[in-house]
């Protein structure tokens, strides 16, 4: 048996067995990966202030079916999903790799508020991926199981650990355009690596080619980290289109009562999705996209 898969009352931890220290830990509500380790190194930022009772989304969400706030939608920040219990369907194990399979319907929607908030039959499944070689695979596929058209926004909203996010650069969005929502969502290009000394939340639409990998490099002597990319689903040939990338900094920490007021020193998002324009999917319809995250450097040592 390749594959240690230990089943809690509110997440599910599985380890490769020919490799114990590589590992993915996800927990049920929000079906939010809060850990995953290459090599017995963590790459992923979990803040020590996040709640984890299910009283509220864990910051490393998925978002569906809404990005952000939206006028005129009663739903909250970026949608029920990050903050509804998902359930683990099936998992699935080779002799390198092991997938979890975990899926919302209206019926796991948190409350009957939110379920009025969007009132759609669908079904939202959610496959995560651990692999030997160092990579974790994360993708959503939704299915419209209504009588009418919905349409949606989507994301994975992935918090990287980091060194230091003063000395990273990002790389793989030089000479894209994008929206900087620190000042009112005017557009600016992106002139090399992309770099922080300063709240930045910069959305990239239309990013492409949509295979071509965005790499996290830090340090002068530009030390790869990690990188974030996206697949085309082989089912439907969809992938997604837009990047956003985000830290906090200072002032924002402190207002965040789930974020140390100096924990955004040791992340930065680099999230895929579907942002921009929405998503319309007809009745019967499905529509799926996923990432890749690669670990390059064997994490960050805090």
């Amino acid at each position: 048996m390749p594959i240690d898969t230990t089943t809690h009352a509110d997440r599910v931890v599985a380890t490769l067995a020919a490799q114990p220290n590589t590992s993915v830990a996800v927990h049920l509500y929000g079906a939010t990966v809060t850990s995953w380790k290459a090599q017995g190194q963590e790459q992923l930022f979990l803040s020590d202030k996040a709640i984890l009772n299910g009283t509220k989304a864990i910051r490393i969400p998925l978002v569906f079916p809404q990005f952000g706030t939206v006028a005129g939608s009663s739903l909250p920040q970026h949608g029920f999903a990050r903050c509804s219990n998902w359930k683990l369907t099936h998992t699935t194990e080779e002799a390198d790799h092991l997938q979890l399979h975990f899926t919302l319907t209206p019926a796991e929607i948190a409350t009957p508020a939110l379920r009025e908030a969007w009132n759609y039959a669908f079904v939202l499944e959610y496959k995560v991926e651990l692999r030997a070689d160092g990579t974790l695979g994360t993708a959503l596929k939704v299915t419209n199981t209504d009588d009418r058209e919905f349409e949606f926004t989507w994301l994975l909203h992935t918090y990287l650990r980091v060194p230091d996010v003063s000395e990273i650069h990002v790389h793989g969005l030089d000479g894209k355009a994008y929206s900087d929502k620190t000042r009112a969502l005017a557009t600016f290009t992106q002139a090399g690596g992309l770099t922080f000394s300063e709240e930045v939340d910069r959305v990239f639409a239309k990013v492409e080619p949509v295979t071509a990998p965005l790499r996290i490099d830090f340090g002068g002597d530009h030390a790869p980290l990690a990188a974030v990319e996206r697949t085309v689903s082989k089912s439907t040939g969809h992938a997604f289109a837009d990047v956003v990338v985000w830290n906090p900094w200072a002032d924002k920490a402190k207002g965040m009562a789930d974020f140390g007021d100096d924990e955004y020193h040791h992340m930065v998002c680099v999230e895929v999705g579907d942002v921009v324009d929405n998503i319309k999917l007809a009745p019967g319809a499905t529509r799926e996209a996923g990432q890749v995250l690669r670990a390059l450097g064997g994490g960050a040592k805090l």
